[in-house]
């Protein structure tokens, strides 16, 4: 039974995805070791909403910060865009790992590259850009 604060932090997901929220659309696919994703059509894609954060992409690293290879190659790259999903969504996409996610309002492809809990119900997934449309 959920308790009164896990009611509250849905209306609160729910309220950040109606403000800022883009839809986007699973891609399935099938991969295997060493063989290229090709598109899996015994599977069908699902839409769902989360808020596209593409903020690394548009800052620049000053004041003292790190430059583009020092910033890779120590893991700190928080130049990738990401996406903010609401958990209850992201338990309907049974993701598989090399499928992709559309965003529907530019057409860009991504892949995940890694899945990273925020502690507040939302998962930030962290993409990786593929190409346009």
């Amino acid at each position: 039974m959920p308790t009164p604060f896990d009611e509250l932090e849905d209306a609160v997901s729910e309220a950040c995805d109606a403000l800022y929220g883009e839809d986007f659309v699973t891609r399935p696919m099938l991969a295997g070791v060493n063989v290229k994703a090709v598109p899996d059509p015994e599977r069908v894609s699902v839409g769902f909403r989360g808020i596209f954060d593409e903020r690394g992409l548009h800052h620049e690293a000053s004041s003292g910060g790190l430059t583009d290879f020092k910033r890779i190659s120590v893991g700190r790259d928080d130049t990738a865009p990401a996406l903010s999903v609401d958990d209850r969504e992201l338990t309907r996409l049974a993701r598989r790992p090399r499928d992709q996610i559309v965003r529907l309002a530019t057409g860009s492809v991504y892949d995940i590259s890694r899945l990273v809990p925020d502690g507040l119900g939302r998962t930030i997934l962290k993409l990786r850009y593929v190409e346009s449309a």
